[in-house]
């Protein structure tokens, strides 16, 4: 008896102690709103981002089809070349030369030839032998950021494979992200060109202040020594990249 007394006077209190719900019910607090509305910023960011990567991908696409026609435009069939009918290279860094906001030097020896579209942020070069080509790139306000490392690595590659594919180019070693500290990328690979010629490929990426500059290097030579030192010609150029006094 006592128990439901009790029950009687206590529970009318806590019924009429609680919040009530449906329309009478507080809106979401400040803070709450504030997270949606910072988590909706981010999304902006990222879409804005991931634009600025398709943009470069699309113009990655271009200048490597150019580059590549160059090689292949230049490269005479082996059956037409004596042994000792080719230029000797040289592997060595020449004047230093402006593109941009940068200066760097170019190959000794090399022939400067027009770069694609007559772009004066690009600078092309063709070796003596006519077997190579080395393609700088500067893009103002490219650069990536660091934490953007490892995704734009795979759009790049993942943008050199479809290309591949949709031009029915034959690969020999697919495009791979090379790990290399001194640049912030680097990409390898090898197809087939015309003359069934292999193409060793590389892409170096710099990231001077809020730039990007970008080196393509081809070359189809079967000598490895000679691979060897147009790759490591090609990566000092891009180290040689500064600032333009």
């Amino acid at each position: 008896m006592r128990l439901a007394v009790w029950f009687s006077i206590v529970c009318p209190l806590v019924w009429r102690a609680l919040p009530a719900r449906g329309a009478d019910a507080p809106a979401d607090p400040p803070a709450a709103q504030q997270r949606i509305d910072a988590l909706a910023a981010e999304v902006t960011k990222l879409k804005a981002e991931l634009e600025t990567l398709r943009a470069e991908n699309a113009a990655l696409k271009q200048k490597l089809a150019a580059a590549t026609a160059a090689v292949a435009a230049t490269t005479r069939p082996a059956t037409t070349r004596a042994a000792g009918d080719l230029p000797v290279n040289r592997y060595e860094l020449g004047d230093a030369q402006t593109l941009g906001n940068y200066q760097f030097r170019v190959p000794l020896e090399w022939t400067a030839a027009p770069p694609p579209k007559d772009n004066k942020l690009q600078a092309l070069f063709r070796s003596p032998d006519k077997q190579a080509v080395i393609l700088i790139v500067v893009k103002p306000k490219g650069a990536a950021p660091a934490e953007m490392q490892a995704k734009y690595a795979q759009n790049v590659v993942q943008m050199l494979k479809t290309d591949f594919a949709r031009n029915k180019t034959e690969v020999v070693e697919p495009p791979a992200a090379v790990p290399d500290p001194r640049f912030y990328l680097k990409v390898h690979e090898r197809i087939k060109v015309k003359g069934d010629k292999t193409a060793d490929q590389t892409h170096l990426y710099l990231m001077p202040n809020k730039d990007m500059v970008e080196l393509t290097v081809i070359t189809t030579t079967e000598a490895t020594d000679q691979l060897a030192s147009t790759t490591r010609l090609a990566e000092e150029i891009l180290m040689s990249v500064a600032p333009r006094k």
